[in-house]
């Protein structure tokens, strides 16, 4: 069984301010974001809330009643981050495979030489042609 939330995010996400994701307990609405805040006159664990824009403040203990946490919205920076990491992380792929097929090349017995030459520079070339491409659009 699972624990019961207590309208708080995961620490240590609860000592930082933050937008996190949200929904009715029963998922009968999409989920939606909602902004974790402290209050600017103390730093006591008590003091932070959810933050409602217009429709007013939510202590935690409110909102562990009626909503489910999901998760902690990333930022754009984060995003644009992980995408990055995720594109190099192809890419080494791709060139580690590239690598691969040079020295399956360099092991081949027999074949034309010259063949074999230009076929190892072929698999280099593209392995660093991968690797230094630039940011995708």
């Amino acid at each position: 069984m699972t624990e019961a939330w207590n309208g708080r995010p995961p620490a240590p996400l609860d000592q930082v301010e933050g937008w996190h994701w949200l929904r009715n307990k029963g998922g009968e609405q999409k989920p939606f974001s909602m902004e974790w805040v402290s209050e600017d006159f103390s730093d006591a664990p008590t003091e932070w809330r959810w933050d409602e824009g217009d429709e007013g403040d939510g202590p935690p203990d409110v909102f562990a009643k009626y909503f489910e946490y999901i998760a902690p919205c990333p930022t754009p920076d984060q995003i644009a981050a992980q995408i990055a990491e995720a594109v190099k992380a192809e890419r080494d792929a791709c060139a580690v495979e590239c690598d691969a097929v040079k020295r399956r090349i360099s092991d081949c017995d027999g074949g034309d030489p010259h063949d074999k030459f230009m076929a190892t520079v072929g698999a280099i070339q593209s392995a660093a042609a991968i690797r230094a491409r630039g940011e995708t659009a």
